[in-house]
């Protein structure tokens, strides 16, 4: 390889690095998690909508969870809301700053918990 494809490399590989590590990610949308081989639970974050976790298999998916990361402006910590939980489905509200997504979690009795973000 010559020093000009090395060079190009090691600038785009910082550029990568930095952009990656000033900008949080964002993970709006929706997303699925397993709470057994055929078993799924939903997890759905939006800026302005409320946060949701949700399943049509509650007796293997046991009790969610919901919370919200967020910033208060660009550049801050990233803060967290408190767990609401419930069965079958449960909302968090948007805490009305820069909503970068959700934690959804499913909490399974003797087996492990899992969690995922969207």
């Amino acid at each position: 390889m010559n020093q000009k494809v090395k060079g190009a490399m090691a600038v785009a590989v910082a550029l990568a690095l930095t952009l990656t590590l000033t900008t949080p990610a964002s993970a709006l949308g929706n997303k699925t998690g397993n709470c057994s081989p055929s078993s799924t639970f939903n997890g759905y974050s939006g800026q302005t909508n409320p946060s949701q976790t949700w399943t049509i298999y509650g007796d293997v998916c046991g009790r969610l969870g919901v919370r919200v990361f967020y910033q208060t402006y660009s550049g801050s910590p990233i803060y967290y809301t408190a767990w609401s939980y419930g069965y079958n489905s449960v909302y968090r509200n948007s805490p009305g700053n820069t909503v970068l997504g959700g934690n959804h979690l499913a909490e399974r009795g003797a087996l492990s918990n899992v969690q995922i973000s969207s």
